[in-house]
C-alpha cells in the first residue's frame, strides 16, 4: 500500500446529494472529487522572464460529469465521436455537449467541474473544486465522465461503458467510495483533429474555434502519445513535449508562457496517473447530535450541521481546563466535504440566565479543532490549542445519542464508508490521506 497526502481539502470534487433508497423522494448529499496528480509543466526562464515559476501540471479541463440510469453512452471505442464530443476534445468547449445530453436525457444529472487551469487562476493550480448536487439512486445509479486532456489536439479520457462506475446498487444502497484512477494508458484520441500539435487551444493562446486545426475523420481510439513521447517516439512534428507554448514568443512574461517536461509530461510513461476521481458522501443534518469517546466519558461534542453554500458546522465541546474546571468551547466553521476546521472560543464572566450576559461575557480564542465523520456513527476530532497549558491530540468519537428521529439525510445511505477504515480514506491532522492499492490494470 502507498499513502499519498491529498491535503486539507479533498481534491477536485463534485458534491452530490442522493436518496438512500430507490423509493425515497428525499435527496442525499454525496461528493465527486477530481485531483490532478502530476506536475509536468516547467516555467520558461529567459531574459524577459528571469523568475522561475512553480511547476505547472497537465490537466483535465473541463470535466463533464453525468449521473444516470445506465443509458447515457458518451462514446464508443471504434466509433466516430459525436460532433459535440469533438468540440470538447479539441477545444475544451463543453456547452454544446451538456446541452445535447440534457435534451436527450432529461432525468440525468449533467454538469461540469473545472479547475484553475481552465476556470481561473494560474495554470496547474492543484487546489480542489467542489459542487453540490442532488441524486436519486433510482435514476442516478451510475457515474460517467469525459474530459479533454490538455494541452493536445484532441486527447480525452472517459468511460465508454456507461455502467462501469456504479454508485448505488439495485436496492438504492450507496456503494462508495467510488474511486477512479485516471491512468495515462487510458488517454484516447477523439479522431477529429490531426495530431500535428499545432494551433492548440490554451497551449497556443487562441480563442475557442472548433474550425481551427486540421480535421480528420477517424474513430475514437487509444492515443499513441504526444509526438516524441515514449509511446510515439517517431511522431512529428514535436509541438508539446519540451516545446515552449506560443505565448512565450509573444508574451514572454505571461503566465501562459510554459513548456511541458519531456518525461513528467509524457502520459505514456509507465505508471503515469493524470488524476483521481472520487465519489463520496458529504455531511448533512443527519450527523447532528451528541458525540463522545466512551473511554473519555464525561466530555463530548454537540454537533449541528446546517444548510448553506457551503454548509456550516456548529460545535460545542464540553470538556475541562488543566485544573479540572468545566470548560465550554464553541465555534462555527465551513464544512469541507467530510470535515470542518473550526476556530473555538471559551467564554467567562457570565451568570446563569442573566440579561447582563451580552455585556459581561468575555470570549477568548482557544485554538482550532478539525472534526470529521466517516461512518454514520463514527467520527474523529483533532485539536490544537493556542496555549501550551493544553495538549494537542486527536481521538475517535461515536454517537452519544441515537440518530435523529426522522432524519433522512446522508446517514440513510447504507454501506456508508468515508474515512477511518484501513482500505480507503483516513482523515489526518494534515488533511485527508488516500490509501492507494498496489498498481493494477487500468480501469
Amino acid at each position: 500500500m502507498k499513502i499519498r497526502s491529498v491535503g486539507p481539502c479533498l481534491a477536485f470534487s463534485l458534491v452530490i446529494t442522493a436518496a438512500g433508497f430507490v423509493h425515497s423522494a428525499t435527496p442525499r448529499l454525496t461528493i465527486v472529487e477530481l485531483e490532478n496528480v502530476s506536475q509536468p509543466f516547467r516555467a520558461i526562464v529567459n531574459e524577459q522572464n528571469p523568475t522561475a515559476r512553480p511547476n505547472y501540471t497537465p490537466t483535465l479541463f473541463p470535466v463533464l460529469t453525468v449521473f444516470h440510469d445506465g443509458s447515457v453512452d458518451l462514446f464508443d471505442l471504434g466509433q466516430r465521436a459525436r460532433p459535440e464530443l469533438g468540440w470538447l476534445a479539441s477545444e475544451g468547449y463543453i456547452a454544446p455537449l451538456i446541452a445535447a445530453l440534457r435534451a436527450e436525457h432529461p432525468d440525468a444529472v449533467i454538469n461540469m467541474i473545472t479547475n484553475a487551469y481552465y476556470g481561473s487562476g494560474i495554470f496547474g493550480d492543484l487546489s480542489p473544486t467542489a459542487r453540490n448536487q442532488n441524486l436519486d439512486p433510482a435514476r442516478h445509479r451510475y457515474f460517467s465522465y469525459v474530459a479533454k486532456v490538455g494541452p493536445s489536439d484532441d486527447a480525452l479520457v472517459g468511460n465508454d461503458d456507461p455502467k462501469m462506475h456504479e454508485v448505488f446498487d439495485e436496492n438504492g444502497a450507496y456503494k462508495g467510495p467510488v474511486v477512479v484512477k485516471v491512468h495515462g494508458s487510458q488517454v484516447l484520441d477523439a479522431g477529429v483533429k490531426l495530431n500535428d500539435e499545432q494551433d492548440m487551444k490554451y497551449f497556443d493562446n487562441r480563442p475557442i474555434d472548433p474550425e481551427a486545426g486540421e480535421d480528420e475523420d477517424e474513430p475514437v481510439r487509444l492515443h499513441s502519445g504526444f509526438n516524441g513521447s515514449l509511446g510515439n517516439p517517431e511522431g512529428a512534428p514535436v509541438g508539446i513535449l519540451g516545446v515552449p507554448s506560443y505565448a512565450c514568443a509573444t508574451e514572454p512574461t505571461s503566465l501562459r508562457c510554459f513548456d511541458l517536461d519531456p518525461i513528467e509530461g509524457d502520459f505514456t510513461q509507465p505508471g503515469h496517473v493524470l488524476a483521481l476521481l472520487r465519489v463520496t458522501v458529504g455531511l448533512d443534518g443527519s450527523f447532528n447530535g451528541f458525540w463522545y469517546d466512551p473511554t473519555r466519558s464525561g466530555e463530548g461534542f454537540n454537533v449541528s450541521i446546517f444548510e448553506g453554500n457551503p454548509p456550516s458546522m456548529a460545535v460545542a465541546w464540553y470538556t475541562y481546563d488543566p485544573q479540572g474546571n468545566p470548560l465550554y468551547l464553541t465555534g462555527v466553521g465551513d464544512v469541507q466535504h467530510q470535515f470542518a476546521e473550526i476556530e473555538m472560543v471559551s467564554t467567562s464572566g457570565g451568570a446563569m440566565a442573566s440579561t447582563d450576559n451580552p455585556a459581561n461575557v468575555v470570549r477568548e480564542p482557544w485554538g482550532t479543532i478539525r472534526l470529521g465523520f466517516g461512518l454514520c456513527d463514527d467520527g474523529r476530532v483533532f485539536y490544537e490549542p493556542l496555549s501550551d497549558a493544553y495538549p494537542t491530540g486527536d481521538y475517535f468519537i461515536t454517537r452519544a445519542t441515537p440518530r435523529n428521529v426522522g432524519a433522512d439525510g446522508a446517514c440513510g445511505l447504507e454501506s456508508l464508508q468515508l474515512f477511518g477504515t484501513p482500505d480507503n480514506h483516513w482523515f489526518t491532522p494534515e488533511g485527508w490521506q488516500f490509501v492507494e492499492p498496489d498498481p493494477g490494470p487500468s480501469e
